[in-house]
């Protein structure tokens, strides 16, 4: 499943990981794709990838750039917005 949800939101960005299981973000200005086992999101700090498997997302505000994702974690990783667009063209083209 990919999706691509914009909003605005404020210019901060926190992230709270519970037990590798509950993931609550906010700062979340756009999220760009996602599917069970990849978040892609930019944050007010730059762009997040989540990845793991039987992802989820629970918590959408658009109003305010909370989200909440569910399922197994297994990396939390920040990159450049190049770096993640480059990613995106390289798998669309595999």
């Amino acid at each position: 499943m990919e999706n691509a949800l914009k909003f605005e939101t404020n210019p901060y960005h926190n992230f709270v990981c519970k037990e590798r299981k509950h993931l609550e973000l906010s700062g979340v200005k756009n999220v760009e794709r996602f599917d069970e086992h990849e978040f892609i999101l930019e944050t007010a700090l730059g762009f997040m990838v989540v990845k793991g498997s039987e992802l989820s997302l629970n918590k959408l505000d658009t109003e305010h750039g909370d989200v909440i994702i569910k399922g197994n974690i297994d990396a939390i990783e920040y990159t450049s917005s190049q770096r993640n667009k480059e990613s995106m063209f390289t798998r669309l083209f595999k």
